[in-house]
């Protein structure tokens, strides 16, 4: 683990890469009606309730932030088909927000059809951004698989970004920023 961060930081001196331009990103499961992990009840009583609404409904959300705490806007994936009523809605005026980007996809995950939406909803303009003053981004995420294909990873890099990957295993020690 020493190895990895003394590689990123050399990685940061020799790009020249300013804190507003070192990005780090995660997707994160967000489920309607989680279960409990604890419940209440008098000691000694033999039955503990517990009310859910039993609703299995969930959506992803891909956050980002760089080392300067500039937050990119939150991308949410909703359960959907594109183009169908929910994506028709989520884009639309009903929904609208500066600092929320909305997707749909069938099962509410980040695929790689997602993942480029979300390269140019979110990361593009965050670029341009730095790439007119001259600067270039170097961004850091974990080793989900669809991080890790060639087309997103090409992708990234041609809109001027330097991509690297958090070890397996060690994205909840290591979550950079």
């Amino acid at each position: 683990m020493n190895d990895w961060v003394t590689y990123v930081n050399r990685q940061i001196v020799a790009g020249k890469y300013e804190n507003a331009c070192i990005i780090n990103v995660d997707e994160m499961n967000v489920d309607f009606d989680p279960l409990p992990s604890r419940t209440l009840c008098k000691i000694g009583e033999r039955t503990v309730s517990s009310r859910i609404s039993g609703h299995s409904g969930r959506c992803t959300v891909m956050l980002g932030c760089t080392a300067s705490v500039v937050k990119l806007p939150a991308f949410i994936i909703w359960k959907g088909v594109p183009g169908g009523r929910i994506d028709r809605e989520m884009r639309g005026a009903a929904y609208p927000h500066d600092n929320i980007v909305y997707a749909v996809q069938p099962k509410a995950w980040m695929d790689t059809a997602v993942y480029q939406e979300w390269v140019f909803a979110v990361l593009l303009p965050y670029s341009r951004q730095r790439q007119q003053q001259q600067k270039n981004c170097y961004l850091l995420q974990d080793q989900f698989s669809v991080h890790l294909k060639e087309e997103n990873v090409n992708l990234v890099n041609g809109i001027g970004m330097e991509v690297d990957f958090i070890p397996a295993g060690y994205t909840a020690c290591l979550q950079v920023l």
